[in-house]
């Protein structure tokens, strides 16, 4: 769907898959909230990294 709709508005999509070790466990013991904050913080880390790459 989102796809479709990036198509129709001439925009870029990005498809983003994490594996982060022991992901699973959080989630089945801390939730859902805990796991959306630690992979906002990846992608953020992550985001900084390829940033400081394209300024070289």
């Amino acid at each position: 769907m989102q796809l479709k709709l990036a198509h129709r508005r001439e925009k870029f999509c990005c498809l983003l898959f994490l594996d982060i070790d022991g992901l699973k466990h959080i989630n089945d013991t801390l939730g859902h909230e805990v796991v959306n904050r630690i992979v906002s913080r990846r992608q953020e880390a992550e985001g900084r990294r390829q940033k400081g790459k394209a300024s070289l």
